[in-house]
């Protein structure tokens, strides 16, 4: 599964989520150890090239309409 890092699009008065700004992008191959993962990360800090972010808890499961595009994990970050 394509898990993807996107922060959260702070010119939306309807929470952020939608259109969020892509920063990173990696494939997972175990779910369940990533999905802890991100359960102990929620509050916490994390570094995505030079610039640090926290992980608030908000993710989203993207469903392509079509079989030409692969599901996506979209965790969401906020910037300082």
């Amino acid at each position: 599964m394509l898990v993807r890092a996107l922060e959260y699009n702070y010119d939306n008065d309807e929470g952020g989520m939608e259109n969020g700004k892509f920063l990173a992008g990696t494939e997972v191959e175990n779910y369940d150890t990533f999905l802890s993962m991100l359960q102990n990360m929620k509050g916490k800090d994390i570094k995505i090239d030079d610039e640090w972010y926290t992980y608030e808890g908000d993710y989203l499961l993207n469903f392509p309409k079509n079989d030409t595009f692969m599901m996506t994990l979209d965790i969401f970050v906020c910037g300082y």
